[in-house]
């Protein structure tokens, strides 16, 4: 099961006192409670950081469990003295949180900046218990098999290749449909990210190539792309059954969601 930021066998690690703490406001401590409450009510362990700089959210979880054990982040976008977006950039940096989701909790709507700084999604307040049950429901680490990632974009690639480890698939990348379809000649994924806009054989033309073989046009297949479409294109990707997303609009968690989905 998940833990907000540590796994059962590390010891309790002591939280920092939030009802006398002075660098919590009571708003922000209220909120702080509520939300840890919620956590702890739903079996999971929770460690909180106090705002103020980077480093001090940093160390918290280095120190008190261990940046390694830490299965998901939840990071208040705007608090007292640092912005969760000035911690984003160094979270992100770390090699031990490269397969941690890390969901920005805000109450603004600039959902582009958090996604573009790395952040797994961007979670509007309030948020609820059930609400947080569902998002970090997302990321069991329970799937298995492979995923196909057809991308020629390297750093789309990985975002992809992030999201795809969380849920627990093993991945293949190839960077064009050429690529992709020798892939599949050596073996059948569990699903496939696709980009359409690609040198050699372009998504669309191997989305028909999958479609002329029976077995392989089963497999579930999901669009991330760059491109604007036409009409005529938006139905030829209905009539092949694909789920299509544009990049830059869809959080690393609606693909999640879409793959446990088409996938389970």
């Amino acid at each position: 099961k998940l833990l907000a930021a540590a796994e059962r066998n590390i010891a309790d690690a002591k939280l920092p006192d939030l009802s006398t703490e002075n660098r919590f406001d009571a708003a922000y401590k209220a909120i702080m409670q509520s939300s840890m409450a919620a956590l702890n009510a739903n079996g999971f362990r929770t460690l909180a950081s106090k705002p103020g700089h980077h480093q001090t959210a940093i160390q918290t979880l280095t120190i008190s469990v261990g940046l390694s054990s830490a299965q998901v982040v939840l990071l208040d976008a705007l608090m007292p003295g640092c912005t969760g977006y000035d911690i984003l950039p160094h979270l992100t940096a770390l090699p031990e949180l490269r397969e941690t989701p890390i969901l920005l909790v805000t109450v603004d709507d600039d959902r582009p900046r958090g996604l573009a700084a790395g952040a797994s999604d961007y979670v509007r307040k309030p948020v609820t218990e059930g609400r947080l049950r569902e998002i970090i429901a997302v990321y069991e680490k329970d799937l298995e098999g492979e995923v196909l990632i057809v991308e020629d974009d390297p750093d789309s690639a990985e975002v992809m290749e992030r999201t795809v480890h969380r849920l627990g698939f093993t991945t293949r990348i190839a960077r064009d449909g050429a690529e992709g379809l020798a892939a599949l000649a050596e073996h059948t994924p569990s699903a496939i990210l696709l980009d359409l806009n690609m040198p050699n054989l372009n998504g669309f033309d191997f989305i028909e190539a999958l479609g002329r073989r029976e077995e392989l046009a089963r497999i579930p297949l999901i669009v991330l792309s760059g491109q604007e479409l036409s009409v005529a294109q938006h139905h030829r990707l209905l009539a092949a059954g694909v789920r299509y997303y544009m990049k830059g609009n869809a959080a690393p968690r609606e693909i999640a969601e879409s793959l446990r989905e088409m996938v389970a």
